[in-house]
């Protein structure tokens, strides 16, 4: 079975944060009306975890509501 070639968005270097104690370079991301964390993790999977984006974020939950910018960790 072949297997799909999926296409991820490209991210700029915006940064640094820190990610369960470990430094690493971050992108900035624009929340779009009715965006998941995990539709956002699907965009930058081969970049990223969904807790690394939760951690970098202090998000406690998946409800991304009134956020606008998210920093994606480039953790992969």
């Amino acid at each position: 079975m072949a297997k799909k070639n999926v296409k991820t968005e490209e991210l700029k270097i915006a940064g640094q944060t820190k990610v369960n104690g470990r430094t690493a370079d971050f992108a900035s991301y624009k929340v779009l009306e009715g965006e998941t964390i995990y539709s956002i993790w699907i965009k930058f999977r081969d970049k990223s975890t969904v807790g690394a984006i939760k951690a970098a974020n202090s998000l406690q939950s998946n409800d991304l509501a009134g956020v606008k910018t998210l920093k994606i960790p480039l953790v992969l």
